[in-house]
């Protein structure tokens, strides 16, 4: 029998109610429905700020005090737009609830739950990526810089046939045929933009509908940033030892679903 039970991925949460604005962005897989976008929340469920860390010294600091804290990959809003926002774990586990009304962060038993039903961890992570995702490459080829040249065939030999040549060098050209001489014309240095459409490496089908995408990480220390458009990690509401929390990560070139345990003042999905 299905379970009314749905599940919200990124930062994640399993409704347990209705939302009309994200039930609008669920897929149904198995006994589980999972929203197709990661969490992008500002506020807690109960209204209260949840605090932007948009510097490394803030993030450090909200990770320190063990105070929820969430920010854009690289601190750049341009990656939100696409990606949604990571956040620590202080804001996962947050009693006010990281998660909209009716919906919770699923624990690592459920997200294993979902693994299994896709086909097991080696199998499921391709269901569970996007399509390839194809990006526009920009480079600049630098081209002038240089006086013109002419070409000027040997007015000699220039209409001779290859056995003529073969068996009458030419005493004009020596067989060079003809030779390059400057026009005198300086061809001023350029770029020339070139783009090209590539594969960003996201080799899923995403025949799951489940619609993982790279977002990337932040370390729990020092704040760096890893991954964009390489990896993707989601928390879980299971702590594992004291400073750590389970979570599930995707990752280029294979279709394997890896389990985490990241410090909880890092940045997740």
């Amino acid at each position: 029998m299905k379970t009314n039970t749905k599940l919200f991925f990124a930062s994640l949460a399993i409704i347990l109610g209705l939302n009309p604005i994200i039930q609008a962005q669920t897929v149904t897989i198995g006994t589980q429905v999972w929203t197709t976008k990661n969490l992008d929340v500002s506020t807690f469920r109960n209204g209260d700020v949840i605090p932007q860390a948009s510097t490394d010294e803030a993030w450090e600091a909200a990770g320190g005090n063990k105070q929820p804290a969430w920010c854009y990959y690289d601190n750049d809003s341009a990656n939100g737009t696409k990606y949604g926002k990571l956040y620590n774990w202080y804001a996962v586990n947050d009693p006010r609830g990281l998660a909209p009304e009716g919906y919770h962060i699923p624990t690592d038993e459920e997200w294993t739950v979902l693994i299994d039903y896709l086909g097991g961890r080696g199998i499921a992570g391709k269901k569970m990526k996007m399509s390839p995702i194809f990006e526009t490459k920009v480079t600049y080829v630098e081209e002038g810089g240089y006086k013109e040249t002419k070409y000027i065939p040997c007015s000699n030999c220039s209409y001779w046939t290859e056995k003529q040549r073969a068996n009458n060098p030419c005493s004009a050209c020596r067989n060079t045929r003809g030779k390059y001489v400057s026009t005198g014309k300086y061809i001023p240095k350029t770029k020339r933009k070139v783009e090209e459409k590539v594969n960003g490496g996201w080799d899923g089908d995403n025949s799951s509908g489940f619609s993982g995408l790279p977002a990337g990480y932040r370390k729990d220390y020092g704040g760096t940033f890893y991954h964009v458009g390489e990896s993707a990690d989601w928390w879980s509401s299971t702590e594992y030892l004291t400073y750590y929390a389970c979570g599930r990560g995707l990752s280029n070139g294979n279709g394997d679903v890896y389990r985490t345990s990241s410090g909880k003042e890092g940045g997740l999905s």
